[in-house]
């Protein structure tokens, strides 16, 4: 049982490594991108539902805007799927 439950944890570990063949898709990886390809940052730190970040400059950035969207899963401009879509693609 013991070695099960050790089996257990290493699958576990060894999931949660980053695999070279797909980029990162988790969310603070996602909002680190967003953050350094906006410019003008020289350091991201993500921890838990904190972030810092440090810029380059002493300018003040408009990060607001960077991670609105980060949340938002319908854009503008894209239309919301009926139920019957949305079942239909279970099926």
């Amino acid at each position: 049982m013991l070695v099960l439950l050790a089996l257990a944890v290493l699958i576990t570990y060894l999931w949660s490594l980053p695999k070279p063949w797909h980029p990162d898709t988790r969310t603070a990886a996602e909002l680190a991108r967003r953050i350094i390809d906006r410019g003008g940052v020289s350091a991201v730190h993500i921890y838990s539902s904190m972030v810092t970040v440090h810029l380059a400059s002493d300018e003040p950035a408009d990060l607001a805007s960077v991670i609105g969207g980060l949340y938002t899963y319908y854009l503008p401009g894209v239309e919301i799927p009926s139920d019957e879509e949305l079942i239909a693609m279970v099926e």
